[in-house]
């Protein structure tokens, strides 16, 4: 297996919002996943630019976790990254990259500009943090309360260490769409 594909990721096991005037859309029936009316379990990479499409299908992948970067040609890059994976049949989550040893969350401009794709066919969502803990909440609050000011179809997913703090659960729930 390929360095770039990092394997299998299961942790997503709820509905993904897919934003898209040319499919079925994502339905939720039964505790089952349905996209373009089709079966749907997100099986993907994190990526970070490097690992191809044709990679992904290689593995019989379905989903690009994609790294993202603040810069000023990044929406655009974005926006032809998830055209260019969808014409093979793989959705893209974005990945703002903040949470683990990293506390100071993205600028609310710079989250904007992004969000700005929203409307393009094969966004499977936005993921706003991982190993988030207690001392990423104020970022990890912003970040997401800026996601759904600018986005109302498609989740916000992040995951937590649960263990870092008594109630975590509980303190980070009201903000994510969907909890890994």
């Amino acid at each position: 297996m390929s360095r770039r594909v990092v394997g299998c990721l299961g942790l997503i096991l709820c509905a993904l919002w897919l934003a898209s005037p040319t499919s079925a859309g994502v339905e939720l029936k039964g505790g089952k996943l349905t996209v373009d009316g089709r079966p749907f379990f997100p099986l993907g990479t994190w990526s970070d630019g490097r690992t191809t499409a044709e990679e992904l299908c290689w593995y019989g992948l379905n989903t690009d976790f994609r790294g993202i970067g603040p810069s000023a040609e990044g929406p655009a890059q974005l926006r032809e990254h998830v055209t260019a994976f969808r014409r093979r049949g793989i959705e893209v989550v974005p990945y703002f990259g903040f949470g683990g040893a990293g506390v100071v969350p993205w600028k609310t401009a710079d989250l904007e500009a992004y969000l700005r794709i929203a409307g393009t066919p094969g966004l499977l969502g936005w993921y706003i943090g991982d190993d988030l803990g207690p001392d990423h909440l104020p970022g990890m609050q912003a970040t997401a309360n800026t996601v759904h000011a600018n986005d109302a179809e498609h989740p916000v997913v992040a995951d937590y260490i649960a263990t870092l703090e008594p109630g975590l659960r509980t303190r980070v729930r009201p903000y994510l769409d969907i909890m890994c």
